[in-house]
């Protein structure tokens, strides 16, 4: 990658890690909002319970969004962002531009859910593909799904 795209896309990442510590400090404000509120009918305790397990869930998944926004910007200070983490290619800059924290390529991204959902992924973790490997796994796989 260039160092115009590179220059590019650390913005755009960094733009997202604001973008995601934003929500997460309005999440935080909410349930202090919701905790200092003092609410006497049973049914306005069950909203709010509810309404505390949103804003939980909210909180974890930008939790695991800023530990993407991280992950990216160790690849860009490592050289190694844009560079699928599975086959080594380049990733697209189009992927790229739609997903900044993406650390793989469309199609191994596409063969790792697909291992994920028949619960194989374990066999295959930390392992790198060959292009050759890859690309029998993808034809394995749409053989499969299409018998």
């Amino acid at each position: 990658m260039d160092k115009e795209h590179l220059n590019y896309f650390t913005k755009l990442v960094l733009k997202e890690r604001g973008r995601i510590l934003r929500k997460l400090r309005n999440v935080r404000n909410d349930i202090e909002r919701s905790t200092d509120s003092r609410i006497a009918e049973e049914f306005e305790d069950a909203q709010s319970a509810v309404g505390k397990e949103v804003l939980s869930g909210l909180i974890q998944k930008g939790t695991h969004e800023l530990e993407a926004v991280n992950r990216a910007l160790e690849r860009i200070i490592e050289g190694t962002y844009g560079k699928c983490l599975q086959c080594g290619r380049d990733i697209a800059l189009a992927r790229l531009e739609a997903m900044p924290t993406t650390a793989f390529c469309v199609s191994c991204q596409s063969l790792k859910e697909r291992i994920s959902g028949r619960e194989v992924v374990s066999a295959l973790r930390g392992r790198k593909w060959t292009l050759e490997e890859k690309d029998m796994q993808l034809a394995e796989l749409s053989d499969q799904e299409d018998a």
